[in-house]
């Protein structure tokens, strides 16, 4: 009897340990600086770059994003430049006066064109030769990034972001300078928005908030099925919302020789998308999986492409 009292205890011990692993992450408040783009000689790249890294935020679901016109508030009060505002230091500043937990920024280090002909590749160009047609072109870029703890002063995560976007063919019809052609065409527009340099761009942003997404996204947990239906314990309350596409994974505790859970295996069992949110639970349908999807399985939100 006491043996067996013994293990419910340990078996409750456990099943604690384990569900500290899997608990849901809240919501984090972040503010995106623009980025610097002195190298690049695009000082309008930066506000650009910071404005898609603010909308996949936003998409993510994992974080609160401080709108833009609150941080332009914040620095002209405090006389700051509006790029550039990479030191750890002045982004704790800003942060505490924004009252949020981190900043994300960084520094664009490449961005142009290349052409490629049967005679080779060209190199990268700041011009984009008056707006006439090249054949097969590729728009690239590329930036350090950095997300800074404003808690402790400290950089939380770093990395590099890259995308590149081949076209057949240019024609902007609005100028021969990168710098200006950029300040010119708003990035709502059509123009915009269909260009190698807008879709290069976004590739990039994507790719980087790939490299920290799980980090922070909203962790739930499969605590039902029916079919192809699945209920999670995560909602409204940790940014779920209609449409939004999440990961399921399967866990494996391993443990030590005294049953210590020491390491968690993840293997990815499926991906469901979301048809009903409520503020603690969420309903989900299945749309893949390579193994069947089960309670106790976890979910994680997906960056949609």
């Amino acid at each position: 009897m006491k043996r067996g009292f013994g293990f419910i205890v340990l078996l409750f011990l456990v099943s604690s340990l384990f569900s500290q692993e899997v608990a849901p992450n809240l919501k984090k408040r972040i503010a995106v600086i623009p980025f610097d783009s002195e190298v690049v000689s695009t000082p309008n790249l930066g506000r650009i770059v910071g404005e898609m890294f603010t909308t996949a935020l936003v998409r993510l679901g994992a974080f609160d994003v401080i709108e833009r016109s609150k941080i332009e508030a914040i620095t002209q009060e405090l006389k700051f430049q509006q790029s550039g505002m990479v030191d750890p230091s002045t982004a704790v500043a800003i942060g505490k006066l924004l009252g949020v937990e981190y900043i994300l920024t960084g520094t664009i280090t490449e961005f142009g064109i290349r052409e490629e002909k049967k005679g080779g590749i060209l190199g990268f160009f700041k011009n984009l030769f008056g707006g006439g047609a090249k054949k097969i072109s590729k728009a690239r870029i590329k930036f350090d990034f950095r997300i800074i703890d404003v808690a402790t002063g400290k950089i939380f995560f770093a990395d590099t972001g890259e995308g590149e976007e081949k076209q057949s063919s240019f024609a902007f019809g609005v100028g021969t300078d990168l710098e200006k052609w950029i300040g010119g065409i708003g990035t709502e527009s059509k123009e915009w928005e269909q260009s190698a340099f807008s879709k290069a761009t976004r590739k990039a942003v994507d790719n980087a908030i790939g490299k920290f997404a799980l980090l922070f996204s909203p962790q739930g947990k499969v605590i039902a099925r029916e079919k192809k239906t699945v209920i999670v314990d995560i909602g409204a309350s940790a940014g779920l919302k209609e449409g939004m596409l999440l990961e399921v994974y399967r866990i494996h505790p391993i443990k030590d020789e005294e049953g210590n859970i020491v390491w968690v295996d993840r293997t990815k069992v499926g991906e469901i998308k979301i048809i009903e949110v409520r503020e603690d639970k969420a309903k989900g349908e299945i749309i893949s999986e390579t193994q069947s999807v089960r309670q106790g399985d976890l979910a994680f939100p997906l960056l949609k492409k």
